[in-house]
């Protein structure tokens, strides 16, 4: 029986304005198992970011139960969860993040700072997920040297060195054209053949397309599962 990486029960998750309570996840169930590829769809505003950044450590829920590869997040202080982000989980944001005045090498090493391995390590890590990204030439470039779907090819490089358990991917698709669209998803499908697990935010049902699994959220409910 495979392991269950994502355990959500019951999330609600509210913000507060004034004296206003402003709802974003309501009673949210999530449960995934390691070597999944799930796609959470949804419109803008439907809470799909919000669930993500609740399962990837980045926000607490107001009320429910989460736990990541059987560790009770809720019960976890901010240093405990900060070491979890730096070391278990690889984040691919939609404006990739890349740091400018750095290297593509530089920008990928980046995550190690929180880390204790030695450099010979770090180097290791950082030169093999550059190879798994393809993008061996461009080691020394920096950002503005790259194209769009280069950068995101870096940005995925970066979440890979730290070999999490699992990748969080937040619309990785949302500021490309198709072509390198469909190269980045393709890219995604490859490392998921690898073993990698990967929960994947998008609004395009043609980017969900490339997961195993799809669940869609509206107005902070899912309303929808699909194999």
């Amino acid at each position: 029986m495979n392991t269950p990486i994502v355990e959500a029960s019951e999330i609600v998750k509210n913000y507060q304005k004034e004296t206003t309570t402003i709802p974003v996840l309501r009673s949210v169930c999530l449960r995934m198992v390691k070597g999944e590829f799930l796609a959470i769809m949804g419109a803008s505003g439907s809470g799909k970011s919000t669930l993500l950044n609740i399962i990837g450590c980045l926000d607490r829920p107001t009320t429910g139960s989460y736990l990541l590869d059987g560790v009770d997040v809720l019960k976890s202080s901010d240093d405990q969860l900060s070491r979890m982000r730096s070391r278990y989980l690889g984040f691919v944001f939609q404006t990739f993040n890349l740091i400018s005045n750095l290297t593509v090498f530089e920008n990928i090493e980046l995550p190690f700072l929180y880390h204790t391995i030695n450099q010979k390590e770090i180097s290791e890590r950082v030169h093999t997920a550059i190879e798994q990204v393809g993008l061996s030439d461009r080691i020394n470039h920096r950002p503005a040297e790259l194209s769009g779907g280069e950068m995101q090819r870096v940005s995925i490089a970066r979440a890979l060195a730290i070999q999490p358990k699992l990748i969080l991917a937040d619309e990785p698709t949302g500021n490309l054209d198709s072509l390198n669209s469909r190269e980045i998803m393709l890219l995604f499908k490859r490392l998921h053949n690898q073993g990698g697990t990967i929960i994947l935010v998008t609004h395009d049902p043609q980017v969900a397309s490339y997961a195993d699994s799809c669940v869609t959220i509206s107005d902070g409910q899912i309303i929808g599962e699909s194999l």
